[in-house]
């Protein structure tokens, strides 16, 4: 079965489900294809739970489906190592005399962007989980170990048998895409004693409704966090939030630090943060109102822009689970000739279902290119900055920039 439909809340187990964002079917976002694919359209909902206030989708997509081939690596978004290094700071704060010998679990490492900062300030003991094998095989090539394959019962206790308990745990990215978190944090706790320091990160729910970050919404995120339903749930698992942290990583993400046996409780950065959620009433079931109203004025805005051009070549620039959300909640999947990325590992694949090629941008491309729509919004300073300097003066046609979000604006 590709996807299952869900019919209780994941942290406290009501069935007292609404609808809160429902979006348009989606393939599965990430599946940028070698072949032209036929990719099956999937619900995409948010739902939100009147018991504890907890977001997340209505359905579940297969993990072995949704990140079989998965492309996305770390390194693709920028600024992410960089901020690694912040949390690797963090780790050593709150963490309890950690040694060199010390061992050290990344779930989801990616290509070992993370580790590799542990490993070169001398830490011996490090492992990564990462199920994705081609991301996992360019970790091995930084001589960084790791399991290439789903967290499981078996792989904790491999952990535990060959490297003992963790002292740190560093969970980037991954929980809200866990579908069964009881099962994680019960695995989790067969390598995890009073010891030991998780550090915890995520795109947030506030980050979403505060900013409009609507295409973090899919389906490889099936949970939006935020503390509250968090705290009564970690409880279960004799887990304490002892410092927390809205910051602006993918535009809007959530930093939690969890222990069981600390000194160090930062409770002014957990109350800090329960007062911004508290102001945008993040426990209601109605918060994403603002932005689908607003999503609905942008969509009309861009299709009858881009019907002016609509005798011209048009391009968007990104390709990635994001860019998925984008062309289907914006009914654009029919408006673009093709697709630019800087990622090498996507140029030349065709965008799920849609079956856009995806280019390398290079100065032969963008000479036949009239107008070039950025999808990948959040960078599209960045996009724009790097033409300019690397392609204007080389291009004679003149091309025409728009920038969706967060309003849309032309660049000139």
């Amino acid at each position: 079965m590709l996807f299952k439909k869900i019919k209780e809340c994941r942290l406290c187990k009501s069935s007292k489900l609404i609808s809160s964002y429902k979006f348009e079917d989606t393939p599965i976002e990430d599946d940028y294809t070698k072949k032209k694919n036929k990719n099956i359209l999937i619900p995409l909902e948010v739902m939100s739970c009147l018991s504890c206030g907890f977001k997340q989708l209505s359905v579940v997509v297969d993990e072995k489906k949704v990140y079989g081939d998965f492309v996305y690596a770390t390194s693709t978004s920028l600024g992410l190592k960089e901020h690694f290094k912040i949390n690797y700071k963090l780790a050593h704060k709150f963490s309890k005399n950690l040694g060199k010998n010390d061992l050290i679990v990344d779930f989801g490492s990616s290509g070992g962007e993370n580790l590799e900062i542990f490993k070169n300030n001398g830490y011996r003991n490090i492992i990564g989980i990462e199920p994705a094998k081609d991301l996992a095989q360019i970790t091995k090539k930084k001589n960084i170990d790791v399991i290439p394959n789903f967290f499981s019962k078996a792989v904790a206790k491999k952990i535990k048998k060959e490297r003992g308990y963790a002292k740190i745990i560093c969970i980037y990215n991954l929980l809200a895409n866990i579908g069964d978190l009881d099962n994680f944090f019960k695995n989790l706790d067969i390598f995890a004693d009073k010891n030991t320091t998780i550090i915890f990160e995520s795109f947030s729910l506030l980050g979403i409704v505060k900013n409009n970050l609507f295409d973090n919404i899919y389906h490889e995120h099936i949970s939006y966090f935020h503390i509250k339903p968090l705290q009564g749930y970690l409880k279960k698992f004799n887990w304490k939030i002892v410092y927390a942290e809205h910051n602006k990583i993918k535009g809007g993400s959530i930093k939690l630090v969890l222990a069981r046996q600390t000194k160090k409780y930062d409770k002014k950065s957990i109350s800090k943060c329960l007062k911004e959620e508290t102001k945008f009433k993040l426990m209601e079931h109605n918060i994403f109102n603002k932005i689908k109203n607003k999503n609905k004025k942008i969509k009309n805005q861009i299709n009858a822009l881009l019907e002016k051009f609509s005798k011209k070549r048009i391009a968007g620039y990104g390709a990635s689970c994001g860019s998925t959300v984008f062309l289907y909640h914006y009914g654009l999947t029919k408006k673009f000739n093709f697709l630019l990325d800087d990622e090498k590992r996507r140029n030349n694949l065709y965008a799920p279902r849609t079956n856009i090629r995806v280019y390398n941008p290079t100065i032969n491309l963008l000479k036949k290119v009239d107008v070039i729509v950025i999808i990948s919004w959040r960078y599209g300073k960045n996009i724009y900055e790097k033409f300019r300097i690397n392609f204007k003066k080389k291009i004679k046609n003149k091309i025409v920039w728009i920038q969706v979000l967060p309003k849309i604006k032309i660049f000139k």
